[in-house]
């Protein structure tokens, strides 16, 4: 990390992350808004979701 802030000065290495944040900003909002549609697209994290939904009703079951 310091090698990037000799090499390209202060400013620009400052700049570099500070850009690099601002493009990973929206990931979480757009996990939240399309990770369903994302998750019944993999077999694999449907196969859990299927189990996170069982456990759901049974713990709503034994609440009643």
């Amino acid at each position: 990390m310091l090698l990037v802030f000799h090499n390209l000065g202060y400013q620009w290495a400052a700049s570099t992350l500070a850009f690099l944040a601002i493009v990973l900003v929206p990931i979480p909002f757009v996990l939240e808004r399309f990770g369903r549609k994302l998750r019944l697209r993999s077999p694999w994290a449907r196969e859990h979701m299927d189990d996170l939904s069982e456990q759901e009703e049974t713990r709503k079951n034994g609440e009643d």
